[in-house]
């Protein structure tokens, strides 16, 4: 499937079609969550083309694909080509949705566990600092996705062995589970 990438009958019949950019970013998903992360990077690249020539390489929807194309890489080691492209779409995402928003949020986190995964436990932190109060600030001090930030900034402590910070993100991480309105 994902050899269809420079077909030519692809780019005639509909490589420039949304619809198909939106199902190959959710075959992307797919794989990666099953660790086929060949084939999950070539439907990501699929789609990134896809979306840069229909909407233009500062869409949103460019951003997205290139978190998701990063995420894969970090699954593979690439980590360096993973920041990369992390960065790119914090541009992305920062023009197309401001500095203080959910999906900054996002892509803050997205840097954090990044960070974390390379042991630069200072950038992860930081990263994560900032998204849980950017996410506390614009969905909610109960938000379910503020929960995943505060649990990924708890792992960044525990594994500094700073225990009682860890813990008392852990907590608060859990109660939002628990308690919290969702996404």
């Amino acid at each position: 499937m994902a050899s269809r990438a420079d077909d030519p009958k692809e780019r005639q019949s509909g490589a420039h079609d949304l619809e198909l950019a939106t199902t190959l970013n959710g075959l992307a998903s797919i794989y990666h969550y099953q660790g086929q992360y060949s084939e999950s990077a070539a439907l990501y690249k699929r789609a990134l083309g896809i979306r840069e020539r229909t909407l233009g390489k500062e869409h949103s929807e460019v951003g997205f694909t290139l978190q998701g194309l990063a995420a894969v890489y970090a699954s593979e080691g690439r980590f360096k080509q993973a920041e990369t492209f992390l960065q790119r779409a914090q541009i992305i995402i920062k023009n197309s949705f401001g500095s203080e928003s959910g999906e900054m949020a996002f892509a803050l986190n997205e840097c954090g566990t990044l960070y974390a995964r390379e042991r630069k436990y200072a950038n992860a932190e930081k990263s994560l600092q900032r998204a849980s109060s950017m996410a506390e600030k614009v969905l909610g001090p109960n938000h379910l996705y503020l929960a995943q930030i505060l649990g990924n900034l708890g792992v960044v402590y525990f594994n500094q062995r700073k225990y009682v910070q860890a813990r008392q993100l852990f907590e608060r991480s859990d109660a939002n589970r628990r308690d919290g309105p969702g996404i």
